[in-house]
Formats: C-alpha cells, structure tokens, sequence
C-alpha cells in the first residue's frame, strides 16, 4: 500500500504552529511591558497610602513639618480621612480623602514622602538670624517664580510678594508677613528667641518644599483664578489639599457628552473655548496646555471646567521643545501636544517656540470628535461644522510645511462662542451651570471688581459677572461681597488700584475718582445708554413684541450698536442697510443670523481683555 505525503499540508501545519507561538511570546512580551508602564504610574495601594500619610503625621508630632491641614489630618479626632488612592508612583501622588459621609477632597503632592533626599529643607539646621533667613526665602520665592513663571517680579516689595503666594490665614508665624520687611529688621536684628527660630525654620521648610512644586505654585499663585484651577484648601508638610473635580472622562459625564443630545455637548464644547480663551489671555502670559484631553480636565460641583493636571501646563518660552541631539523632523521638536519646528538645514530646534496653539489642539482631538454630524441641529450645522474643520485644520502652514499646523485663528473661537451662547440661552441655560446639574437656581460668580464709590456714605463696587457682558455690570455694596475668592478679588483690586495712583502721584498729575480708562468709560457709557445717544428714529414701539424685526421684514444687519438687558433676556440694538431706523432684536437671534457683526461689536468695546504682566502689582 503506497501511502502519499502532502507535503503542502505539513508544511501549512508547520507554519501555523509557528505563527501561533510567535503570537504567544508577544503577547507575553506585551503583557510584561505593559506591567513595567502600570509600574511606572503606580500601583494604588491602600495600606501604602495609609502609610504616606502616618510618616507624614509622625513629623507632624515630631514638629518637623506643619501646615494649616495637619491637625484635621492627624489628630486623634481627625476629620480628614483617607477614602481611595487615586493614583502613587515615584513622581506623584493623589489620594481621595473624606471630610464626611458626601464631602470630598484631594491629597496631592510630588513626592511620596518629605525629605526623603533632603531636597525639602531649605534650612538644615535652626536659623540663627531672622531677618537673614526671610531675605533667603524672599529671594528663593522669586528665583521659582522665574523658573516656572517664566518671570521674576523685580517691583514686589517682599511683604507683597510673600502675600502674593500664601493666604495669611494659612501662615502660622506672623513674622513671614510683616507689613514691612524693614519692620522685621527693626525687631528682629538683635533679638533672638529659640523657639520662635525652631517653628519659623519649620515653616519655612514646608512652605519651600510646597513652592518646588509647579501645579501647587500655578494653583496657589492664581488662587483668584479659581474658575480656571482647582482650589488649594490648606496644606501638611510637603502635601496639599485641594477641592475634588470629577474628571471629564467619567463614565457618567461621557455618558452624556457623547450621547445624541445636542445642549451637554453644546455646553461642554462653550466652557471648554472659555477655559482656551481665558488661558490665552487672563494671566500674565499664555499658558500652553501640552497634555490637552479630558482626563485632564474636570468639572466642579458649581459646574466650571478647570484643569485637573497641569503638570504639562507651561508658560511662554518655558515649554521643552528642543531634543538633547540634531533634530531629524519636526516631531523631533514637538513636546506632546505642543508642535514645534526643526530647522532641517542646520539640524536644530526652533528653540522654545511653539508652532501650533490650545485653540488648534483642543478642535483637533476633542471638538471633531464631541460635535459629531447628526447631534447638530440644522440651524447650526453647516456652518458650525465648518468653523471646527477651519480651527482644527487652519489653511495655513508653518514656513510652507505640509506637516506643521499653524495656530487656529481667536476669530474663530469668537464666532463659536457667539453661536453657542445663543443656543445655551434659548434653552435656558446659563455658562456657569453644568447640563446635569440642578438648574433650577441660576448662579451667579464675580470675575473681578471694575471700580468703586461712595454713595449715601456706603462704599460700593462695581462688578463685572463672570458669563456676563460689561452692560449688566451692577453696583454692589461692599457686605454683598463675602467669602475666601472674592476677598482675594477685593485685595488684587485695591492693590493696583493703589499702584495706579502711586503712579499718577509720582508723575504729578491729579489722581481721577474714577479708575477706569477714559476709553473704557466711553465703552460702558456707550453700551448702557447706546439707545439714548442714537438718533436713529428708534420710536416706543420698537419695545413691542408685535412689531416685526429687520429681520422679519426681510432687511439685512449692516452693524450692531448697543447692547441692553430687557425682561431678563439680552437685547442687541441692530443698524439695517435698508433703514436709517434700528431695532432690538434677541441676542440669540442676532448670534445666529449674523456673527460676526456681533463678534465687531463685542471687540471694539474691549469685551475680552488681557490681564497686566506679571511685571505690575496686581
């Protein structure tokens, strides 16, 4: 019996046991490389937690760290517990931590424990002058400044500047914040007592080892920024506490934002270019977010979006875009999201020079993915959709390279935010309130104080509401105006406006009662009282519901003059080409029929402006 080989058959057989074996060593090669980067991050042990924060109150009792959190976190009775550990690894920890049954905060911090390389102690042994040690650590607050500010503040008396970083409730020697530092020299030159240099030393180590820390420093330092960062509620040693944020990742809110309802995604989509826009243009220079995706943002229980990690958050010039060698392509140069330019003649970087911007990146990975075609209403679609292909893909290209996208155009972020505040309003829903939060109570927050007055003997400010244009700033009196942020607000106004009238003393000039700029004057005189000062044949009826818009009639915007408030609803005063006559027409109307006449109006009466340098005492 003649028996046939396939030799076809064995060699397929071969081959496919081949194939599955290789497959199988990879993905063991996978699986343990995939170990090593969970390693990496840190592996979330309770009892490992538990102990960070034992060491920690151990020093405490041993008077070698303090802080305005140590006792609620140490005590016998303490009322800061450990919840769940968020995240431990070599480079950071977070640790969720229970007040009581429903209230949470967030334990946060660099390094796992203090002083474990010496690197927490700015003054090994106890101090032996005073006056000596503040200038050391007056001159170490602006040294950081500089490295992680990108500046140093050359014109900050140290009294202002120590103020500056720490809230004075929150400093237990009184010494570090002396009206005057020449007041420290007076008393402090030829005295010494033992135990007030043991617990200043104290101090001043842990206050040290919490300004290495950038995203305590960035949080801390803008602290009247708390709509853009989370609050800093107190600190222990070498930690922090802050408020907790529910990332923008969460289940349930992604549940939502990428569901087919249209008004979460519209309102997701207007705070997300608020947060670009303020982050552009509110501090004392760009803040470049090169790690721009949801995880690393979250919402707060009053619904602001606000940065959650800003440990790749970097100021103008700071940003590390260069490689240690020659740069080959651009990606060589680019630091995450952050893109940067690789000279291909010479081999080098573009040295600290982004290319592209927060506005491109947050279209580019985030914006085309949550506006999705058929979630958009008809009334939007074409030209929303239109406005987010343009920002995330802009027509031009860094010194004609196919590769490098150029920065998106702020017109743009504009014209999207004018589209969408309309949409918010018609559907009732204000920017300061979160979609699946309650909205039957609208909430009102200050962005800053504009000026100040004296009526009927009672001070009062001015102040300008935050999702709010300049024409519904009210007058406040000064006891509306409570609570830990606004304070800060209160203080950076009266410092410059302190500063400002230094200024005009020094240059022998009359100070003004009023501290707004003649422009700015005319801006708000112009937009409170627009519909006075036209003469445009606006008659009474214009006021009624009956009467047909420009638009209605057919006729087409040609300017928009006047903003106003009526009945709880903005009112947009609109110039026709067709009539010398003018018409207030609904805002939300105006937004959708005509943006850009609307964005015009909005940057000639200087709605969005910057915030001074960080060279002025602000």
């Amino acid at each position: 019996m003649k028996v046939t080989i396939h030799w076809n058959r064995i060699f397929g057989l071969l081959l496919a046991i081949i194939v599955v074996f290789i497959a199988i060593i990879c993905f063991k090669l996978i699986n343990k490389s995939n170990q090593f980067d969970h390693q990496d991050i840190g592996q979330c042990d309770m009892h490992e937690a538990q102990e960070i924060i034992d060491n920690l109150c151990e020093l405490y009792s041993l008077g070698q760290v303090t802080g305005s959190q140590c006792s609620s976190l140490c005590n016998n009775n303490a009322t800061i517990k450990l919840a769940q550990c968020l995240s431990l690894s070599d480079s950071k920890i977070v640790l969720l931590m229970s007040m009581n049954t429903s209230s949470y905060v967030v334990l946060k911090s660099k390094r796992r424990y203090f002083d474990r390389q010496h690197t927490d102690l700015l003054f090994h042994d106890p101090i032996v002058s005073i006056p000596s040690a503040l200038k050391t650590f007056y001159d170490i607050i602006n040294s950081t400044l500089e490295g992680h500010m990108g500046s140093s503040i050359t014109n900050l008396t140290h009294e202002h500047l120590i103020r500056r970083l720490f809230r004075h409730d929150r400093i237990e020697n009184s010494v570090i914040l002396l009206e005057k530092f020449d007041d420290v020299i007076v008393k402090y030159n030829d005295y010494y007592e033992h135990n007030l240099a043991l617990s200043l030393t104290t101090e001043l180590n842990t206050l040290f080892s919490l300004m290495t820390q950038h995203e305590f420093l960035l949080s801390n330092y803008y602290r009247s920024k708390h709509e853009l960062m989370p609050k800093i509620l107190g600190w222990c040693g070498h930690t922090y506490l802050t408020e907790h944020l529910t990332p923008l990742n969460h289940p349930m809110i992604e549940e939502q934002l990428y569901s087919d309802t249209w008004i979460p995604k519209a309102w997701l989509t207007n705070r997300l270019l608020q947060l670009v826009d303020s982050f552009d243009n509110e501090l004392h220079a760009p803040l470049h977010l090169c790690d721009f995706q949801l995880s690393n943002l979250g919402i707060s229980e009053n619904g602001n979006i606000k940065l959650l990690d800003s440990d790749m958050a970097y100021f103008d010039r700071l940003i590390p875009l260069y490689p240690p060698d020659k740069c080959r392509k651009h990606s060589d140069c680019s630091y995450f999201d952050c893109s940067g330019y690789c000279d291909k003649r010479t081999r080098r970087c573009h040295l600290k020079r982004r290319i592209n911007n927060n506005l491109q990146v947050l279209c580019d990975k985030i914006l085309t993915k949550l506006l999705k075609s058929e979630t958009i209403p008809l009334r939007l679609h074409d030209v929303l959709l239109s406005y987010v292909k343009k920002c995330s893909s802009p027509p031009g290209r860094y010194k004609r390279s196919n590769e490098l996208k150029v920065g998106a155009s702020s017109r743009l972020l504009r014209l999207m935010q004018v589209m969408l505040d309309g949409e918010l309003r018609s559907a009732n829903i204000t920017s300061t309130k979160f979609c699946m939060a309650d909205e039957s109570v609208e909430r009102f927050e200050i962005e800053r104080i504009v000026d100040k007055r004296y009526r009927n003997n009672q001070l009062e400010y001015l102040i300008k509401w935050r999702g709010y244009p300049d024409s519904q700033n009210t007058w406040e009196p000064s006891s509306n105006i409570e609570g830990e942020q606004e304070a800060d607000l209160l203080a950076e106004y009266e410092a410059f406006n302190k500063h400002q009238q230094q200024k005009i003393m020094n240059s022998g000039s009359r100070p003004a009662m009023n501290t707004q700029s003649p422009n700015k004057r005319r801006n708000d005189e112009m937009i409170n009282s627009g519909l006075k000062k036209r003469p445009l044949g606006v008659g009474n009826n214009m006021q009624s519901v009956h009467t047909p818009t420009g638009f209605e009639r057919g006729f087409e915007a040609e300017k928009v003059l006047g903003a106003t408030d009526s009945a709880g609803e903005l009112m947009l005063l609109v110039k026709w080409r067709q009539s010398d006559e003018a018409d207030l027409v609904p805002a939300r109307i105006v937004n959708m029929r005509c943006p850009s006449l609307v964005i015009d109006f909005y940057e000639q009466h200087s709605f969005w402006k910057r915030l001074p340098t960080l060279n002025q005492s602000t």
